[in-house]
């Protein structure tokens, strides 16, 4: 019972910690792209520009969901957040 308890202590620590670093670059790449679609008039650019930020908002969810529930629903996470994962990886969740 001690070493499950462990465990599950280090699991919601390792989740919390992965969190804290992967916000971190994903806010700030989104404040650039903010300052790009701020400053761009090209209409091509602005539709990449938002597309990109709608992907690292979706990433964002999955990251702030991460070691909550083992079920996506009971954690919040929006429909299809694993989709773009999936599909630039090969990879998708378990």
């Amino acid at each position: 019972m001690r070493s499950r308890r462990r465990e599950q202590r280090l699991r919601a620590e390792l989740a919390r910690r992965a969190r804290h670093d992967l916000r971190t670059p994903l806010t700030v790449a989104r404040g650039h792209l903010e300052l790009i679609q701020l400053r761009t008039t090209d209409a091509s650019v602005l539709a990449d520009v938002r597309a990109a930020i709608g992907e690292l908002d979706r990433l964002a969810a999955a990251v702030t969901a991460l070691g909550r529930e083992p079920d996506d629903a009971a954690r919040g996470v929006p429909d299809g957040v694993w989709d773009g994962v999936a599909n630039r990886t090969g990879n998708g969740p378990g």
